[in-house]
């Protein structure tokens, strides 16, 4: 596939301190959680792919990850990176499904010769779900708040792709937003959405609770929900300093879902 010459006079490499805030309250559980970790994206010029994306040093509370099963989520999860992407017309594209596919193959190896048990088969059995085809696998990956934050950068001068928005949350899982508003200066850019489907946020929640035994929400309740990005250019060009997502979620007093990724670039 031939580069975009605008890929190629617009982007740099870069390297980026990310961190993610999550709060989520719910009838069941009230939980705050901030992981932290490190972004190294690399501009490919004279690679079959435009841009290699790895991640660092990745903790949980400001703690590596403790818990047996956590850790083994994320040893599976590691194995996506680095990621190698083409960038098709601002969009981003999977270059080196085989190569993560490979990843993942010798991980679960490892981990089925190091442990058994209920425990590891239901964590195996969720990711390869996900991942188990190049469209599953670029579907997952596509989902990242991460590579969605890469991605709404890259289409800076490409208004017209940032009308819809995505984003992945747990228990209402994806969601659509429509672009509401947008205050666009010389170095930045602040984006307003709205979810185009409030009734679908309420659907995929009230799933959520018949998988885990809870009653479902027949009556009606207030739903809120908002979500703002703002990027930060270092100038006219792709090279991004900063950027901040902020997704909220509240149905009625069921849920209360709160998030933010930061991404501060430190070259």
């Amino acid at each position: 596939m031939e580069k975009s010459a605008f890929f190629k006079t617009k982007v740099s490499s870069n390297y980026f301190e990310v961190r993610n805030e999550i709060s989520l309250k719910t009838e069941e559980s009230d939980f705050k959680a901030s992981s932290t970790y490190e972004i190294v994206m690399k501009k490919t010029p004279d690679e079959d792919y435009d841009l290699f994306v790895d991640r660092l040093k990745f903790k949980v509370n400001g703690k590596e990850i403790e818990n047996k099963f956590s850790k083994v989520s994320d040893e599976y999860f590691k194995c996506i990176f680095p990621i190698k992407l083409l960038l098709n017309e601002e969009s981003f594209e999977l270059a080196n499904y085989e190569e993560i596919k490979n990843r993942i193959i010798e991980k679960d190896r490892q981990l089925q010769d190091e442990m058994e048990g209920d425990g590891l088969k239901y964590i195996r059995d969720q990711f390869f779900e996900k991942t188990n085809s190049y469209e599953k696998l670029s579907e997952f990956i596509f989902s990242l708040g991460i590579i969605k934050t890469l991605e709404s950068a890259m289409q800076r001068y490409s208004f017209e792709k940032k009308s819809k928005f995505d984003w992945t949350s747990p228990i209402v899982g994806k969601t659509v937003w429509q672009l509401k508003n947008a205050d666009e200066a010389k170095v930045s850019g602040e984006y307003i959405y709205q979810n185009s489907d409030q009734s679908e946020l309420l659907n995929h929640f009230n799933q959520y609770r018949i998988e885990n035994n809870l009653e479902e929400i027949k009556e009606e309740v207030l739903i809120k929900s908002a979500l703002k990005q703002q990027i930060n250019y270092a100038n006219e060009t792709l090279f991004f300093t900063e950027s901040k997502t902020d997704i909220s979620i509240e149905i009625g007093s069921f849920l209360d879902y709160q998030e933010t990724l930061f991404l501060k670039s430190v070259m």
